[in-house]
């Protein structure tokens, strides 16, 4: 402050001690992302609907609507049913139709869980995976089923990885 004016220094004092005398609220409005029907939005309250289940816990059956790139006809939409057989096994079949063979399913080791981020981009933290005999030929980098995880902005996501289908997936009602 030197080389100022009496009346400078005043207004310098004033004008600092006004800003310190109001007092600016560090509220600020919270942002969701919320994926709603399909659809990315953003929200000023929590997304609707149930909270995302804690990473490392099981997928649970149920269906899941796989949206994936078509070969001619753009996006497509397929479901996939995840049910537990009377044996207590996991399976995957198409839901409404009884006639289709179901695959048989597992839950996914840690090492396959680590691979799916790396080919993927994808961190997953559990999977339900198609059992294949030991010695098949023509195996996958990644074994095919549905996997869920976080992605690049910590949301849950689900992701399908098929013989000709991969997408990402989400929980849906089952037809």
């Amino acid at each position: 402050m030197r080389g100022m004016s009496l009346q400078s220094r005043w207004l310098c004092l004033l004008a600092l001690g006004s800003l310190c005398a109001l007092r600016v609220d560090s509220a600020h409005a919270e942002i969701y992302r919320c994926t709603i029907d399909g659809r990315l939005t953003f929200r000023d309250a929590p997304c609707p609907g149930q909270p995302a289940p804690p990473p490392g816990s099981p997928i649970q059956p149920g269906c899941y609507q796989v949206d994936y790139a078509g070969w001619e006809s753009g996006r497509q939409l397929f479901i996939v049913k995840i049910d537990a057989a009377a044996d207590g096994k996991l399976r995957m079949t198409e839901p409404g139709d009884a006639s289709k063979s179901s695959l048989p399913m597992r839950r996914a080791s840690a090492d396959e869980l680590r691979s799916t981020g790396r080919l993927l981009g994808f961190a997953a933290d559990s999977g339900l995976v198609m059992e294949v005999p030991a010695g098949t030929p023509n195996q996958p980098a990644l074994p095919i089923g549905l996997y869920r995880g976080r992605n690049p902005y910590r949301d849950a996501s689900y992701f399908f990885y098929g013989f000709l289908a991969n997408g990402f997936a989400r929980p849906v009602a089952c037809p």
